[in-house]
This record gives structure tokens, sequence and C-alpha cells, in this order.
């Protein structure tokens, strides 16, 4: 098995997610992250617009028809066009901050760390899957993530915890939070707060420089 295994979204087998739980390192298809890309402009360029999306411009759940900076999301309501007109909104600081939020407040597992190498898999399953190119995150995003392998940034996952019927939220948001300059990782085995791994392993601290969002 090579020692590093390119992520297209479409060809990850058991043989490459065991050689990544491993220790192999990873690439990301240019094409593939490209289309990615274009999802993420797609979804942006939405956003400017003003349309009411589900979790990125609206709130969850029963709040699904209020708007960020707003109250609904039907036009003939109160409130639903001052998302085209709310700086805020507008320059993405709401939006920014829905979705650290999200983030953090779903990080509630609790327990022992799982193995390194299952959090490995789980990083290289994960950033396969975005790789489809259909959620609109920022191809940046995904690169972030792959450097957390290959630079051995493996985030601290509780291995108790989950968001009811969405079980893999909460395991997950602990994933996400090293991103953010949050949560803890273990680099070269040393358990570190997630900021400092980044900052050890020569990459960003996204408190300070928001490189990765």
């Amino acid at each position: 098995m090579t020692s590093t295994i390119t992520l297209d979204g479409n060809s990850l087998i058991r043989e490459h997610v065991a050689a990544i739980a491993n220790g192999a390192s990873v690439t990301l298809d240019s094409a593939q992250l490209a289309k990615v890309q274009r999802t993420a402009d797609f979804l942006a360029d939405q956003v400017k617009r003003g349309e009411p999306i589900y979790g990125v411009t609206t709130g969850f759940g029963s709040n699904a028809d209020k708007l960020l900076g707003a109250y609904r999301a039907r036009d003939e309501l109160p409130g639903a066009d001052l998302v085209k007109h709310d700086p805020e909104v507008r320059d993405g600081t709401l939006l920014e901050e829905l979705q650290r939020n999200l983030v953090i407040t779903h990080a509630v597992c609790v327990g022992k760390p799982l193995a390194i190498d299952v959090v490995r898999a789980m990083l290289a399953i994960r950033v396969n899957t975005l790789m489809r190119g259909h959620s609109g995150i920022r191809a940046a995003t995904l690169q972030a993530l792959a450097e957390l392998l290959n630079r051995n940034v493996i985030p601290v996952i509780p291995e108790k915890g989950s968001v009811g019927a969405s079980g893999d939220l909460a395991p997950l948001s602990h994933l996400a939070n090293v991103l953010l300059g949050e949560g803890e990782a273990f680099h070269n085995g040393e358990r570190l707060p997630g900021g400092e791994a980044l900052k050890r392993a020569g990459l960003c601290d996204c408190r300070s420089k928001k490189a990765w969002r």
C-alpha cells in the first residue's frame, strides 16, 4: 500500500482507510477539489443574494423560518428583507458566529479519548465524503483537515456522546474544534490545547488568523 493516499470522494477503500489510520499521508485530487470550491462559491453567492438557506442564513429546527439579522424567511413577513441590508449579515459576521457556535456547542462528548488510529480513520472518511462536493464546504477547509493528518495533529475526541439521532455530530464537533484553535489535540503523541498543537505543527492558530473557515 502506498504511503500517500489520494482522496477524491469516490475511490476510497477499506485498505486505504487502514493505511491512513496507521500513518499514511493524504493528498486531495485537484480536479475534485475544484468542484468542491465551485459548490462553495455557489453557496456564497446565494448568501450574498439574501436567499434563505437552512442552517446557513437561518436558524435550525423550529427556527428554520427565521433569518439571521431578521425575523422570518418569507418575504411577506416583517424583517424578511433585512438579511440583504444588515451589514453584519452581508459581511459574514453573523454567519461565521452561527457556524462557530454550532461547532462549539455540539462538542459535548465525555470519557477517555478515542485511539489516535481511530480518529485518523474518522478524519480520512470525513474528508473523503466532503470531497464529493455536495456540502458547500470550502476547499481550504478540506486542505486544512488533510494537513491535520499529514502533520500528525490528531483531535482529542472523547469516546462517549451523541446528539440524538444525529449521533456523529458531537464527535465531529470535537474534530472540527481544533481548526478553530479550540479543543485539544495530540501532536506527536503529546496532548495539547488545539491552538498550541496547530502552532507546534507549523499550522495557523485560527482564533487569531481566521485562515481556516
